[in-house]
């Protein structure tokens, strides 16, 4: 794979700042002669500013432009100059933004091959119009551009991120993008143990689903609600991302094969049809924890997955379960409600209530194990004291517990008393009076790759942080290899 679009694929996954630095250190911003990677790099700086402070946003702004004027002159082409109009509208220069835009409308006019694909040509003529403050044409130009290309999300999410961010420099109505937004994505889960021929169950959910029209759905795939839906989004059309609490072998003993061989043989189809399925990490040192808490972290780790995949693709999220009338919320639901995001409920009477591992057994709880380098000790005690954390470090180190939900209030609050602050969390199942020492040398490693006034997480903390926090901004930054095997470092900041 070329630097080039290994680089791309890292800033289409929402990580700008990794992609920029990557590009830095492989010398490609010193390559002021190739109009693709001069391209790339406007777009990377771009990116980076749009997520930056308005104080430094205006500088990047302008050294995006600079890239993509430079492309232009290397290899005239409408794509560079269309972004160099848009970024002339955001950096406060609505003279040059329109200048650009127009020579980019004559371009396209004068040449029926302008443009990379079809797609590209009538979205970049749709943007060209928008920036002249011609919105009805703009809006018929897009939808042009989208029936050409109906399922090329990647390229329809940057065109909408970018239209976005135009229509507010403008002060304009966004309203009118909702209809040409990618599909949702939709989180899935539910009881286990239910008759899999309800005819009445399953018509309720393919009504659901035909109504929600998710292009991409999350979920695991436990005997009962699980799967239903799972088949009811293929059938409908939606890639199906599969996350499990631990590996699919071990997974479709204890969650599937008790409930017969019908859900048996549509387990495994689904899990061939699936377009990824992931399990949990495995514990460096088994600990004595509960199915239960497993179940639930991977919930909310795939939680978190739909909501990033909504985020990178500017569409929405949507939560679908299937619960017993009158039945205990379930901690992820709860945590997805807290949230302030919908949910879609389907209520259905349990047929088999099956074992669903040592529930009872376990002293473990989902918390946070934070680790907070070069703080005040003792304005620490305090904020440590307001969200019940538990002080689990030695005297030359500040560790501590918090139940799930106020982890990351500890972390802003520490980040706020002290921004030279550097800190690291792990969500995980814990003994919050004495965590297991694997996790404990887990963050430690992970707050190697910490910076100051930022706090550092791996990559299911991070998906855990995105449902728990919408205030949080999140990306990946790294990886660091370790007896785990690699973990995936994460930067969060508010």
């Amino acid at each position: 794979m070329s630097h080039h679009i290994q680089i791309l694929r890292v800033a289409r996954a929402g990580n700008p700042a990794r992609a920029l630095r990557l590009f830095s250190e492989q010398g490609l911003d010193q390559r002021n002669n190739d109009p693709k990677l001069l391209t790339l790099h406007g777009r990377l700086l771009k990116e980076r500013a749009l997520q930056c402070s308005e104080g430094r946003r205006k500088a990047l702004l302008q050294d995006a432009s600079t890239a993509y004027l430079a492309a232009f002159e290397c290899e005239p082409d409408t794509y560079p100059l269309i972004n160099a109009a848009a970024l002339g509208l955001l950096a406060g220069t609505p003279a040059t933004s329109r200048k650009y835009a127009q020579r980019v409308l004559d371009m396209i006019e004068a040449d029926p091959n302008e443009g990379e694909t079809p797609y590209w040509r009538e979205a970049t003529r749709a943007e060209a119009l928008l920036l002249l403050d011609r919105p009805a044409a703009a809006k018929n130009a897009l939808a042009a551009a989208i029936e050409m290309l109906p399922l090329a999300h990647e390229d329809l999410a940057a065109t909408i991120g970018q239209f976005e961010a135009i229509i507010a420099a403008q002060n304009g109505d966004l309203s009118w993008l909702e209809v040409h937004r990618p599909p949702s994505s939709l989180h899935f889960s539910g009881l286990i143990g239910l008759n899999p021929n309800t005819p009445d169950l399953r018509d309720t959910i393919q009504q659901k689903i035909a109504q929600l029209r998710p292009g991409y759905a999350f979920g695991a795939l436990a005997a009962g609600a699980d799967i239903m839906i799972a088949e009811a989004a293929l059938e409908e059309g939606a890639q199906l991302h599969v996350v499990l609490p631990n590996p699919p072998d071990a997974f479709r003993i204890a969650s599937v094969e008790p409930y017969g061989a019908e859900w048996c043989a549509r387990f495994d189809t689904l899990i061939e049809e699936a377009a990824t399925v992931e399990a949990l990490p495995e514990r460096l040192v088994p600990i004595d924890c509960s199915l239960s808490h497993s179940i639930e972290l991977a919930s909310l780790v795939c939680m978190g997955q739909a909501l990033r995949n909504a985020a990178n693709l500017h569409s929405k999220a949507y939560a679908l379960t299937i619960a017993a009338p009158d039945e205990e919320e379930r901690l992820p639901i709860t945590r997805w409600l807290e949230s302030g995001r919908s949910l879609e409920l389907i209520e259905t009477t349990r047929q088999n209530n099956g074992v669903r591992g040592n529930v009872s057994q376990s002293t473990s709880q989902l918390a946070g194990l934070v680790l907070l380098t070069a703080p005040d000790q003792a304005q620490v005690d305090v904020i440590a004291k307001k969200h019940d954390a538990i002080n689990v470090g030695d005297q030359a180190e500040c560790m501590f517990t918090a139940p799930l939900k106020n982890s990351l209030e500890l972390i802003r609050e520490c980040l706020d008393a002290d921004p030279g602050c550097r800190t690291s969390l792990v969500i995980d199942d814990m003994d919050m009076t004495h965590p297991d020492k694997a996790l404990m040398v887990k963050i430690r490693l992970i707050a190697q790759g910490g910076e100051f006034g930022r706090f550092s997480v791996d990559r299911n903390t991070a998906l855990v942080a995105i449902l728990l926090d919408q205030t949080l901004k999140l990306e990946e930054t790294g990886e660091l290899a370790s007896l785990y095997g690699p973990i995936s470092l994460w930067a969060g900041s508010y």
